[in-house]
């Protein structure tokens, strides 16, 4: 992969990490228009996502009730497993990004 192809999807990869999921779909969409819109619809689709979980986190908390407490669940366990399994997601997506985008690069030369 080229330096600017790969600085597009790195600084996109980097924003969507630190949690500025609007920073990142623009910076995602500026790649789109440079290395094609088919490489980075998925990530654009993820931020949107991100964004309106984020937006309406509070209006859904007060929405649904909170988990009954028992001694069967240990919710603060399931909710550190979802959070560790979300992250994993993300992360195995990125790397699968990544792979692509230097297997189109290394089928160009």
């Amino acid at each position: 992969m080229n330096t600017s192809s790969e600085s597009y999807t790195k600084r996109a990869n980097k924003l969507f990490a630190s949690g500025k999921y609007e920073e990142a779909q623009a910076a995602y969409e500026h790649a789109g228009v440079k290395l094609g819109m088919h490489l980075v619809k998925a990530s654009i689709w993820l931020c949107e996502k991100r964004q309106a979980e984020t937006n309406n986190e509070t209006e859904q908390a007060q929405m649904i009730p909170p988990l009954p407490v028992s001694a069967d669940i240990d919710k603060s366990a399931l909710e550190a497993q979802l959070t560790q399994t979300q992250a994993l997601v993300e992360k195995y997506y990125t790397e699968l990004q990544n792979l692509r985008f230097e297997k189109m690069d290394s089928e160009k030369k």
